[in-house]
């Protein structure tokens, strides 16, 4: 119980942290000293991925990955997901699986 406790604690501050990084001001070049950094990034039409450098309250390194969706209407780019380090391989199995199950409905649809 305890460790649950600690890791929804952890979650939580990184949160807290995301949001206070994300919605500093636009000339605001202060991502060295509040310890996060954008390390990666890819686009796709209208879709991104950005990988995030962080440290951790522990003193550790973490990354933080964001899903980005780009909306014609604002021209801008909106976080979709954001997904921790640590549960990327999870998340990573369930976006598959999500995959899979849409595949499937798809066939269904195709077949009937």
């Amino acid at each position: 119980m305890r460790e649950w406790i600690h890791s929804l604690e952890s979650r939580f501050v990184l949160f807290l942290d995301t949001v206070r990084w994300r919605l500093r001001p636009e000339d605001d070049s202060s991502e060295a000293s509040e310890g996060m950094q954008m390390i990666w990034q890819r686009e796709w039409e209208d879709e991104r991925v950005r990988v995030t450098r962080y440290t951790k309250r522990c003193g550790h390194e973490g990354h933080l990955i964001e899903l980005d969706y780009y909306f014609p209407r604002d021209s801008a780019w909106h976080t979709v997901a954001i997904i921790g380090g640590e549960s990327l391989e999870s998340s990573t199995m369930m976006l598959s699986d999500a995959l899979q199950f849409l595949q499937g409905r798809v066939e269904q649809r195709e077949n009937a």
